[in-house]
Parts: structure tokens; C-alpha cells; sequence
């Protein structure tokens, strides 16, 4: 299976967890309980127009607090009360997925694994506990944005990386569904990348990545194709 990679670094968001699911599901339930006096299409639209801003996570959290109080009508401290709610909501909207676990199970032994993600660092390590994802990542291989003070796709978080697992570059494979964040920054940096697609076929890569896969189960049998881009539409 090791092809040629001596090392794996895996996002997390969309990658190793189904972020935009979680937060779709804490938003509905969050309009039900905030406006119960509204009919349902509105929360219907209204909840469509908040996942579309949100961009799979992708857009700055101060643009999507922006939105909540001026469409909306909230005030600052109900924003923070909402941010707070999300991070206590984590342990229920994030469960272990067993086809993710099962994959990072079968190649754990072979291969080291680093997790290398944006985020707070509260807010991500709740999600690894919550996802049943700790015991793949040793404590001195998880880079988190909001601990470290750089961010992808600066390459900071990836030279970090690097230099803990010990591994070169080339010989590295960075797993991450944003074309940006992930396969533009890990590329520049001169690592391998694997695209997970997650089903997309209308997103523009800026750069092209190494491997496109649909999701982690489809890795363990394409991580030994280093040379040739494969696609995987399971």
C-alpha cells in the first residue's frame, strides 16, 4: 500500500467528518427553537440561504455573523450565545463513522498519520473526540490553526507537519476536500494531494491535486497511486 508515501496528513472538516451535515442539522434545530412562531417555509429558506453563506465552512465566521444580525435582527451577544450552543452541540452532531475508522484503522500500521486543520482548537478536538478519531493521531501530529497561529493555506501548518513526522515532502500525501486551504496550499509546499470531492464536479482546482476521491473509505485502495491522478466515483 505505501506506493512510494512514507506519511499521510489528513484535514479534517469535510475530510475525516462531515462538517457541512453537523452544521446544517445544528442551524435547523437552532431556527426551530429561535423562531417557533415562523412558518416552515421561511425556516426552510432561511436555513438554505445560512448553509449557502456558510460555503461548506469555507467563509470567514465574521461574514456569516454578519448575516445573523442583519437578516435576522440578532444582536451581538445572541451571535456568541449561537457560537456558543454550536461548540456544546458537537458531542451529539459528530458520532464515529465506521467506514472512516475502519480505513484509518488498516492504515495506521503501515503509514504515519498527522491531522492538519483550521479551526479553534476547542471546537476541533471536540470533534475528534466526539468522532472517535483520537487514537489515530498521536498528540505531537495534530496541527490546529487556532493553536499554532498560521493557517492553511499558509505553510506553516504543513512544514509543521512535516518536520514532526520527519517525512519529505514528495513523499507525503495531504488528504483535504478545500481546493485552496488544502490542495493549493499543501501543493506549494511540495506534498502530494489527494482531492476528496465528496461528490462535487463543478468545483474549479486551482491547482491539480495527485489523486480525486469521493471519500476516505475510497483512499486505502488508491493511496499507492502516487505517479498517475485517479478518480474514484464510488
Amino acid at each position: 500500500m505505501r506506493g512510494g508515501f512514507e506519511a499521510l496528513c489528513f484535514d479534517l472538516d469535510n475530510t475525516l467528518v462531515d462538517r457541512n451535515r453537523a452544521w446544517q442539522a445544528f442551524l435547523e434545530g437552532w431556527l426551530r427553537d429561535r423562531f417557533p412562531h415562523t412558518p416552515a417555509t421561511w425556516r426552510k429558506r432561511t436555513l438554505a440561504e445560512l448553509v449557502a453563506l456558510d460555503r461548506h465552512g469555507w467563509a470567514p465566521s465574521e461574514d456569516v455573523d454578519a448575516h445573523l444580525v442583519k437578516a435576522l435582527g440578532l444582536d451581538d451577544r445572541e451571535v456568541n450565545r449561537l457560537r456558543i450552543q454550536w461548540r456544546g452541540a458537537i458531542p451529539r452532531l459528530f458520532t464515529p463513522d465506521p467506514a472512516v475508522t475502519a480505513t484509518l484503522a488498516a492504515m495506521a500500521p503501515q503509514l504515519p498519520m498527522a491531522l492538519v486543520s483550521n479551526g479553534s482548537g476547542e471546537n476541533q478536538r471536540r470533534k475528534l473526540a466526539a468522532a472517535g478519531l483520537i487514537p489515530f493521531f498521536p498528540p505531537e501530529f495534530i496541527f490546529i490553526s487556532g493553536e499554532r497561529r498560521c493557517a492553511k493555506p499558509g505553510p506553516g501548518l504543513f512544514q509543521a507537519a512535516l518536520a514532526a513526522l520527519g517525512t519529505p515532502a514528495a513523499a507525503t500525501l495531504f488528504i483535504g476536500d478545500d481546493p485552496v486551504r488544502d490542495i493549493l496550499g499543501a501543493h506549494a509546499v511540495g506534498m502530494a494531494t489527494c482531492w476528496i470531492s465528496n461528490g462535487r464536479a463543478d468545483v474549479s482546482l486551482p491547482q491539480s491535486p495527485d489523486m480525486i476521491i469521493s471519500s476516505i473509505p475510497d483512499l486505502e485502495g488508491f493511496v499507492h497511486a502516487r505517479h498517475e491522478p485517479h478518480t474514484c466515483h464510488a
